[in-house]
């Protein structure tokens, strides 16, 4: 007992996979087109439920059917693409890279890419742009989802006899699942909310209470209610256009995209302007084919970009081509035979299945444990480069413990044997502190050198970020009161101040703005200023050390693209003129009295024209921005006449 089918549900999927592939390709006109995911969640939510509930309200509902049905819809696809991308990322990734792929597959084939995903990082972060598997992690939430939900619909169903009781049901799950969505979104500790399935639940129930009220109410007044799709379609169209990488997202953000898709779905309205576009040849025909065109899209853009870094329209027609060829195919000749048992019996299922999980199993293993070096990288020579310029600074364990722990910690580089300085330097800063450590360590004979880092948090009080939650103002008071109780002859700080500014992520206590650089320039000079003065009228000598050139493009990333595919690489620049705008808002900010205390290695990264990322050879950055372990021993080599000439001035 299926079903019905409904066309308008097909043109639904085309409406969420569109933007989704388009926002993949960086069109960024479709800033907000993620939000096609939370679009298929409404979906699966909406018609797993109305499978589900109608079988097991007579009793012909089976565990066993449930799942072979499901297995059948997905697997057969997913392990074609699983299985072309392992072997094509095999011949043109550098070894680092591959292992990264390697696990992303095997994960995603035990469905726990979104765990796997949520433990690397932020979705809109560089370095998993990079990872062909991404998008797997919405398709390992729906597989986490069609395990649990039916027990789940099991236990209410039986528990819960009245119609209502059961839509109540789903309406306080919806709501302890958008309570956790809102209290972890957004968390730069953590993209639990992001990746994991109980703050994302609320997307797939809502499409459930629909169903569920579908089924018990067929015919209620309520579904013909006019403009209900006209609601649903403009709440999905306008996050598309309106949304973009810096919204809190899923948060309440998510309800839009969700809810509209759910009227669209709730709808019974047949004359709907609305139903009449969902039910075009052209989007249904894109809908049918959208799992397809989900799997293969982004491994194709992944492909792409790595070999064309341009971003010229016959690259984007070329994207598009593919993508829709390949998914049509595989629409074709796997998804619609391995559907049918009349096609592909269960003992052919099982003779295929087992050999293709079993490949794409060894091969992800083999990259994780062996990788592809013996192939793209014989000598090691390329990848030796490439990670030490990434590897992490001493004691970078000890980066955000006082925010993490909600603790005061204040970490110490450890003193070298029969050594025994009695001067005290404390560095406070964000991670550009935390990546020069490497290089005070050179200093620890010299000095006692203690410090606090706090990744995205200025070394400035009472200044927060108005982009993440990330209790800067707390994390910063509490260092900043041990810094003036503890007397120590010299604080430098650290902070990517040029971002902050430029990106207008900062503001005051008393301010409410978002993203505004003008108003940030404002707010951080007055309390800079603040900072300053106390630190002054506490006999305190400070340093601050302006950051470094922030290049388009990370650096090690592109010396080891280069080096895979034979292209010459000197490394990012950017003009002189350029690294000047960079600064000129910190400059002003900090005004003329406190230049005097500003320490910069600008003559060190530039000449005259030109800022360079390597220098003889060597790597300078961790990735755009970030210096590394090298630059961060040149950095301390170079300000140390600077450092000793403060501490050597007596304390007043």
């Amino acid at each position: 007992m299926d079903i019905e089918y409904r066309k308008d549900i097909d043109g639904l999927r085309a409406l969420a996979i569109i933007p989704v592939i388009f926002f993949h390709m960086h069109l960024s006109a479709f800033s907000g087109g993620f939000i096609g995911v939370d679009v298929f969640f409404a979906i699966s939510g909406f018609l797993i439920t109305s499978i589900i509930i109608k079988k097991m309200n007579t009793s012909t509902f089976s565990f066993k059917d449930f799942y072979a049905r499901r297995f059948r819809r997905l697997a057969p696809a997913a392990l074609i693409i699983y299985l072309t991308t392992l072997l094509t990322f095999f011949f043109i990734y550098p070894p680092p890279y591959y292992q990264s792929v390697s696990k992303a597959a095997l994960s995603s084939l035990t469905f726990v890419s979104n765990i796997y995903f949520w433990k690397q990082g932020g979705y809109f972060s560089s370095d998993l742009s990079l990872n062909p598997f991404l998008h797997t992690w919405s398709l390992s939430i729906e597989e986490q989802y069609y395990l649990a939900f039916p027990l789940f619909m099991l236990i209410t169903l039986t528990l819960f006899r009245e119609k209502l009781a059961q839509l109540l049901i789903f309406i306080i799950v919806s709501l302890f699942s958008i309570y956790l969505a809102i209290h972890y979104t957004p968390s730069y500790r953590s993209f639990a909310a992001f990746y994991l399935l109980p703050p994302r639940f609320y997307e797939l129930c809502i499409g459930g209470i629909a169903a569920i009220y579908i089924h018990y109410y067929p015919q209620s007044r309520y579904r013909s209610l006019p403009y209900l799709k006209e609601v649903g379609m403009a709440l999905i169209a306008i996050p598309i256009f309106a949304f973009n990488s810096n919204t809190k997202f899923p948060s309440y953000n998510a309800l839009f995209p969700v809810i509209g898709a759910s009227l669209i779905m709730f709808s019974s309205n047949e004359r709907s302007v609305v139903n009449l576009l969902l039910k075009s040849k052209l989007l249904t025909f894109i809908g049918i084919i959208s799992y397809s065109l989900y799997l293969w899209h982004w491994p194709i853009i992944v492909f792409s970009n790595w070999i064309y870094s341009t971003n010229a329209w016959p690259k984007t027609l070329l994207i598009l081509s593919a993508t829709f060829i390949f998914s049509w195919l595989s629409y074709k000749y796997i998804e619609t035979p391995f559907r049918k048992k009349e096609i592909i019996s269960n003992t052919q299922f099982k003779k295929i299945f087992i050999p293709a999980f079993a490949a794409v199993a060894l091969l992800s293993t083999g990259g994780i444990i062996y990788g592809n070096a013996f192939y793209s990288d014989p000598t090691g020579a390329v990848v030796a480069k490439y990670e030490k310029a990434i590897h992490p600074e001493i004691r970078r364990d000890c980066t955000d413990r006082t925010r993490n722990t909600g603790k005061l910690h204040i970490c110490s580089l450890k003193i070298p044997y029969g050594s025994n300085p009695s001067k005290k330097i404390f560095v406070w800063g964000d991670s550009h502190g935390s990546a020069a450590m490497t290089g005070f360590s050179e200093l620890a004979s010299k000095y006692k050198i203690d410090f606090a880092n706090t990744t995205g948090c200025p070394p400035i009080i009472d200044i927060r970020r108005n982009d993440w939650r990330q209790s800067c103002v707390r994390v910063n008071n509490m260092v900043f009161h041990y810094i003036l109780k503890n007397h120590y002859d010299l604080i430098i700080l650290f902070g990517a101040f040029d971002n902050y500014l430029d990106w207008g992520v900062i503001e005051s206590n008393k301010s409410n703005f978002y993203r505004n650089p003008s108003k940030s320039e404002i707010d951080f000079s007055a309390a800079a200023n603040s900072t300053f003065e106390k630190l002054t009228t506490n006999n305190t000598k400070f340093l601050i050390m302006a950051q470094p050139p922030r290049f388009n493009r990370r650096v090690p990333d592109q010396y080891i693209h280069n080096a895979m595919l034979g292209i010459p690489y000197d490394g990012e620049t950017i003009s002189r003129k350029e690294y000047d705008k960079q600064l000129s808002p910190f400059y002003e900010a900090i005004g003329k009295r406190w230049g005097a205390h500003i320490l910069s290695l600008e003559n060190y990264f530039c000449d005259k024209e030109t800022c360079v990322s390597i220098k003889k050879g060597q790597i300078l950055f961790k990735d755009n921005h970030h210096i590394s372990n090298f630059m961060a021993l040149q950095m301390v080599n170079l300000i140390t006449p600077a450092v000793e000439k403060v501490i050597s001035i007596q304390r007043k």
